[in-house]
């Protein structure tokens, strides 16, 4: 965790730096890792988690997957290293109505390398998913998450300030 304290540590392959193809800023690490090393409480936390966490609790989650039937676009960095495209391919075999697309010049961090591309797929993704009308005359609701939901306990909130 230190490491991300300095840059060329973090930017090296075994680290964030194997994640993307162009190399990415200071000011962006410090934004990603900065809380992490600078907050106690974050590091407690962190810590708690990963200590709660169940080894296998990844592939007990995979299992539900083929459950998910609604349309879902994998968008897979072509040249990731650390979860290669094969990792991708298998990821949408799980799910039912998956399509599977590899991003062309992007590693780990597609977003990051390659947006343009990965907003055409989502574009067209979108193009191609229509929600189904609805027959009741109804005005389809937003999202929860969208509405400030805790997804843990079901309960909404109101949103009191600026999102990420």
């Amino acid at each position: 965790m230190q490491s991300f304290r300095l840059p060329f540590l973090a930017r090296m392959p075994m680290s964030l730096g194997g994640m993307a193809k162009k190399r990415l800023p200071k000011e962006l690490i410090d934004r990603w890792y900065g809380p992490l090393l600078t907050d106690s409480a974050i590091r407690r936390d962190l810590a708690r988690f990963c200590r709660s966490t169940e080894p296998d609790c990844y592939l007990k989650a995979a299992e539900n997957l083929p459950s998910f039937t609604r349309p879902a676009l994998v968008a897979w960095g072509a040249e990731d290293r650390v979860m290669p495209p094969a990792t991708g391919r298998r990821l949408a075999e799980l799910l039912p109505d998956a399509r599977y697309v590899e991003i062309p010049d992007a590693r780990t961090l597609v977003p990051f390398d390659n947006p343009g591309a990965l907003t055409a797929e989502r574009a067209a993704s979108s193009r191609r998913t229509r929600c189904p009308a609805r027959t009741d005359g109804a005005r389809p609701s937003r999202p929860a998450l969208a509405r400030g939901a805790d997804v843990r306990s079901g309960t909404e909130k109101r949103r009191t300030g600026p999102h990420p």
